[in-house]
């Protein structure tokens, strides 16, 4: 789960200014009752930190522990009754999923007719999967993996601020439906154990059979197949899920700093104009969901959004909307984008290459 890494006293001295300034910023939103602030206030400060004061960081073991709490605990939120819901919107999630792509990919058009970028690096840049495996992939493929980069971090930033704030502008966040049953009850220290124990295990099997992000998916899926059957869990204290959000609104703030702004300066207002329009085709495509599905305002628009598992669950929780349902939209998305769309897609490249190559031969 962890890389081993070897920390300097400068390190050191680096990683706990990084966390102050992550604190003080998720304590400065709280009481402000912002939406989602303990991940968006410690994402705010440190982009600012980064960019006007002092360089931050960060190691990767802090965001990985973060996914994995948040595995956990979005794992709880799974019951024998939500099965069968989840069930019935199995043909929605598929068709969901091929729409988004269609929106990336168009997205990925436009993008290419207003900068003089390649197919592989716009459309490995609009595609919402898993950002790593876009830049990954994109790359391999003869994409720029900066300009991708770019644009993956520039999108996710914009939809973890945008939608949570929308989402608890027009809706009234509700404590009592953000508490999934599993957990509001028989609290006890064993019980946390087996959390914890049922969560490594469940990343021990996902890396093995090489399920992506398996530090964030392993714990949730483990934990929720449990949930499913009607396993009774402890209470999972809230205060994990708080570390989770300020680790994860850290990561997310360190991918900026002056030096990536100065560079590449160009590729933030493509990646800018990127991020509106598929925010604004996904706003569409929830529509569409909401009258379809019969699926409430939040959940569809959260089941949509081209955000990541872990920033839509939590905004999720914070609404009272279906958490199952948004999990299962984003789980099978990016399970679709990761392992079939690249795949697909470098075979299009592919062709499309020798086409050209063969008509050039024939001129």
């Amino acid at each position: 789960m962890f890389s081993r890494i070897s920390l300097s006293k400068e390190k050191i001295h680096k990683i706990i200014y990084t966390l102050i300034v992550g604190l003080i910023g998720g304590y400065l939103f709280s009481i402000l009752s912002l939406p989602l602030s303990w991940i968006l206030g410690p994402m705010v400060f440190t982009i600012i930190t980064n960019i006007t004061f002092k360089e931050v960081y960060l190691p990767t073991n802090f965001k990985l522990t973060g996914f994995f709490l948040l595995g956990i605990s979005m794992g709880l939120y799974f019951e024998p009754e939500t099965g069968g819901v989840i069930y019935k919107q199995f043909v929605f999630v598929v068709l969901m999923s091929i729409l988004i792509l269609l929106f990336g990919v168009i997205n990925g058009a436009i993008h290419k007719k207003l900068s003089k970028l390649n197919w592989q690096t716009t459309i490995f840049g609009n595609i919402p999967g898993g950002t790593a495996q876009m830049i990954e992939v994109g790359g391999d493929l003869g994409g720029d993996r900066e300009a991708i980069a770019i644009q993956q971090f520039t999108r996710l930033v914009l939809v973890v601020m945008v939608i949570p704030t929308l989402i608890t502008f027009f809706f009234e966040p509700s404590i009592a439906s953000t508490l999934p049953s599993s957990t509001s009850t028989n609290f006890n220290i064993y019980g946390i154990v087996i959390l914890l124990f049922l969560g490594v295990f469940g990343w021990i099997v996902a890396r093995f059979l090489k399920i992506p992000l398996p530090t964030l998916t392993g714990p949730l899926i483990m934990i929720s197949t449990f949930s499913l059957l009607g396993v009774p869990f402890a209470s999972f204290p809230p205060i994990f899920l708080n570390i989770a959000q300020v680790f994860i609104g850290i990561s997310i703030g360190t991918y900026f700093n002056r030096s990536t702004i100065r560079d590449n300066r160009k590729y933030f207002i493509y990646a800018l104009i990127g991020g509106v329009t598929l925010l604004a085709m996904c706003f569409l495509a929830a529509m569409i969901l909401i009258f379809w599905a019969n699926l409430d305002y939040p959940t569809a628009i959260l089941s949509i959004a081209p955000g990541g598992i872990a920033e839509m669950s939590l905004t999720a929780a914070v609404v009272g909307a279906n958490v199952p349902i948004v999990i299962s939209f984003q789980i099978f998305r990016m399970f679709l984008f990761i392992t079939l769309v690249p795949k697909l897609i470098g075979v299009i490249m592919i062709r499309v290459e020798f086409k050209k190559e063969k008509i050039s031969q024939q001129m």
